[in-house]
């Protein structure tokens, strides 16, 4: 069973309703912990800036984690992402896309699907979080690794 995203589906409503949300509220929407988001947003903005895939070798000293590693890292992200556990996976992108990345770099072929898995999780949280710019940038990403030895495009600016 899929726990409820609540303030995605008072959204929803309100845009169906044509209303605002404080409207079907009754008072002005206080995110809790707007500080700790952002912070967790930049986190995933300046992973998302940095592309190890471009490096033909990961760079010396990082560690490569096997496939099937990574592959139950994203797993996992869904999973988190489908409790609507945003905060946490927020915490959790920066270093599954790194992982990710890497995994790709070094096994291209079977480190394709979960690099795109994981820019996939990553795009659909940050739309969650509101930030739709950053949202297509990791999209964006997900659609580069095609496997024909092609770069991502890189045509948008975090």
């Amino acid at each position: 069973m899929r726990s409820l995203d609540r303030l995605s589906i008072i959204q929803e409503i309100a845009t169906v309703l044509r209303v605002e949300v404080p409207a079907l509220l009754g008072r002005e929407l206080q995110p809790a912990d707007v500080g700790h988001r952002m912070l967790g947003v930049d986190q995933v903005r300046a992973t998302l800036s940095t592309y190890e895939i471009a490096l033909a070798p990961p760079v010396a000293g990082r560690v490569v984690a096997p496939v099937e590693r990574v592959a139950g890292m994203v797993a996992h992200a869904w999973t988190t992402y489908q409790h609507a556990r945003y905060p946490s996976l927020t915490a959790l992108v920066p270093d599954l896309l790194a992982h990710a990345q890497r995994a790709h770099a070094r096994y291209p072929g079977p480190g394709r699907a979960p690099l795109v898995d994981a820019y996939r999780v990553t795009a659909a949280l940050l739309v969650k979080l509101g930030e739709a710019d950053l949202a297509w940038l990791a999209a964006d990403r997900a659609i580069g690794p095609r496997g024909d030895g092609c770069p991502p495009s890189t045509g948008r600016s975090i």
